[in-house]
């Protein structure tokens, strides 16, 4: 059973476990490579601070959050003794083969330090070496984190995270240049909120393919037209376009 952990990191994904692991078992430490966000986290969970990796104290599990592309230098200063799972969505659990027991922790969700999100509404994925691993990790993600977990191996694991950048990332990007044109005319970006809660909700309870609405969907040309000389930006002008094409093709 896992009882105590350590936390590697104290970024997005970092802050919300720390916190919310903190209110049902120990996280004995912080480490991050920025000194004053692991003082600022541990001291936000009452945990202990570790400015060196190898001072980290002996823990059940050691969880690294930290940028894909630090995760190879930060496992090399870890006691391969202690298990040690990652939470990134496209590194492979191979990164960690030196340990004796080591896996995947993915959290399926975008994270804010300064936004707290609901984890029992969190879908957590899993891909470990070891059974038992495997086995206090769905505990942990059950009984501590109280939402659901599943198995997925790491090329599932990265067609996954494919789709979640696709989903969030690209949509949020959307709604800031859809920002930037409300704000050029002095509308509040807040009016769009009602659509886009019912754009998401219609995709989940339709299906994205039966809740498809608009002019690249009815073919209305005119309103195409009018809208593309309106998109004086070239960038956004093409990527109307590429939308629109998208659309009508999926509709064919």
């Amino acid at each position: 059973m896992i009882n105590t952990v350590n936390i590697i990191g104290a970024g997005n994904v970092a802050t919300a476990l720390a916190v919310v692991l903190s209110k049902k078992i120990r996280v004995k430490a912080v480490w991050s490579r920025k000194p004053k966000t692991a003082i600022e986290l541990s001291s936000r969970i009452n945990s202990e601070v570790c400015l060196s990796l190898t001072d980290l104290p002996n823990a059940d599990l050691n969880i690294i959050a930290v940028a894909d592309d630090v995760i190879k230098d930060t496992v090399k200063k870890l006691d391969m003794n202690i298990p040690v799972v990652h939470t990134s969505g496209s590194v492979p659990k191979s990164v960690l083969k030196d340990f004796r027991k080591y896996g995947v922790f993915y959290p399926l969700q975008t994270f804010s330090k300064d936004r707290m999100v609901e984890m029992s509404e969190v879908p957590f994925f899993i891909e470990t070496n070891d059974t038992e691993l495997e086995r206090e990790l769905f505990d942990l993600t059950k009984e501590v984190l109280n939402t659901t977990p599943y198995k997925l191996n790491s090329d599932k694991r990265k067609a996954l995270h494919l789709a979640a950048v696709i989903s969030n990332n690209f949509t949020n990007h959307l709604l800031l240049e859809s920002k930037k044109i409300l704000t050029q005319q002095e509308i509040p970006f807040d009016v769009l909120k009602a659509l886009m809660f019912e754009t998401v909700g219609k995709a989940f309870d339709l299906g994205p393919e039966n809740a498809q609405t608009g002019p690249a969907n009815r073919g209305d040309k005119k309103i195409i037209e009018d809208q593309l000389k309106l998109l004086k930006e070239q960038e956004m002008n093409q990527l109307y376009k590429l939308f629109t094409r998208a659309i009508e093709n999926n509709k064919a």
